[in-house]
């Protein structure tokens, strides 16, 4: 018995020119060859090439779908708008470009909290030490941890964190 589906292309191909779409790949007898699957609207492609991923059963823009990164307009109105950088704290995950920075295993508490500070901030490049006092470390050696730690394990490394103003704030850069 089969089953009706709306049908959505995953991926299209283009001619060898790359001007309009290519024809498509048919047998012998001039049938298009066709591949079919049932998935869930939980799963996830991963295509090679794609800056983030594809997600099946999702519909409007990117941008709905919490796939794109926001941007900030420039401070003086001229030049190109700045990429900024997402943080999805209920996942753990910290993406830039629509690319997957860093995804947290473990707590992180202080890590998190930057990150937080970052996010409620809207990226500004740079934010004061949000890290609450702690009597068994000092408050700029503290910072200094969580830093290292954010530049650490990163699955790409888009973007760099920094302790600035002796200990006192948190920078963040995109990396070349």
């Amino acid at each position: 018995m089969r089953r009706a589906h709306k049908s959505r292309p995953i991926v299209s191909r283009s001619s060898r020119n790359g001007s309009e779409p290519a024809p498509p790949l048919c047998d012998a007898a001039g049938v298009p060859l066709v591949l079919t699957f049932d998935v869930s609207e939980q799963t996830v492609f991963h295509l090679p090439g794609e800056t983030a991923p594809a997600y099946l059963g999702q519909t409007g823009s990117p941008a709905d779908a919490g796939v794109s990164d926001p941007v900030a307009a420039p401070a003086n109105g001229e030049g190109q708008a700045e990429l900024l950088p997402v943080w999805k704290a209920d996942c753990g995950e910290l993406w830039f470009g629509g690319r997957l920075v860093k995804k947290f295993k473990q707590a992180a508490a202080s890590q998190r909290a930057i990150l937080d500070a970052f996010q409620e901030e809207n990226w500004q490049r740079t934010i004061d030490d949000p890290l609450t006092g702690k009597g068994d470390m000092d408050r700029k050696k503290r910072l200094e941890n969580a830093v290292q730690g954010l530049n650490a394990h990163r699955r790409n490394a888009l973007l760099s964190f920094h302790v600035i103003n002796a200990g006192e704030g948190v920078e963040w850069r995109v990396r070349a």
